[in-house]
């Protein structure tokens, strides 16, 4: 996958790349706070990350050259040229 995106209002994670548009929800469970785990424990000893439910957008288009969030109006936004 070529673009990631953390929607972290809801837990997920969003990347799109040469196989499309997925979702996925992002379930941490670690010692520290998400944001400053990767200061505090950068090998990630005490971090566990599983990525469930995913789910494909549909579109007619495979390979996705860009991703962007509309958090307004909740729409996942991406393009291939």
């Amino acid at each position: 996958m070529n673009y990631a995106y953390f929607y972290d209002e809801q837990d997920l994670l969003i990347l799109a790349g040469i196989r499309g548009v997925f979702v996925f929800d992002f379930n941490y469970r670690g010692k520290y706070e998400p944001k400053l785990a990767a200061s505090i424990d950068p090998k990630g000893t005490y971090i566990t990350i599983d990525l469930l439910n995913e789910r494909t957008i549909e579109s007619n288009q495979r390979w996705m050259k860009g991703l962007a969030i509309d958090h307004k109006n909740k729409i996942i936004i991406s393009w291939n040229q």
